[in-house]
């Protein structure tokens, strides 16, 4: 719990723009979940699906490589529930790669 918030610590939400499209989004997203839902594990896409279009919007690049590890972490865990499991593979490259994106952003700005 700690870890996670220090990493939201890190975040700088200002550069969160809240539009009409976002809002129209997330409505339509929801609405959708409600009439498609089939237990918990159907709302793990439409978790994922938000978290993707919101970091779309935080001008922060560190963040959004960050979301991208969170997305891509829930799509393996969903690919589990749904018995996917070779597409686990796709998600674990798409994990290290993301990884090391945010090692190289992360030394990148210590060096200059």
């Amino acid at each position: 719990m700690l870890a996670i918030y220090r990493i939201l610590k890190k975040i700088d939400f200002k550069y969160l723009l809240i539009s009409g499209y976002l809002l129209i989004f997330l409505l339509l997203l929801i609405i959708i979940a409600i009439f498609t839902y089939d237990g918990i594990h159907s709302l793990i896409p439409l978790t994922i699906n938000i978290i993707y279009f919101i970091s779309s919007y935080i001008k922060n690049p560190w963040a959004l490589r960050f979301f991208m590890i969170v997305c891509a972490t829930l799509w393996g865990l969903y690919n589990f529930f749904v018995h996917a499991y070779i597409v686990i593979i796709g998600n674990v490259i798409e994990i290290i790669s993301a990884i090391i994106s945010l090692v190289r952003f992360k030394n990148d700005n210590k060096s200059k």
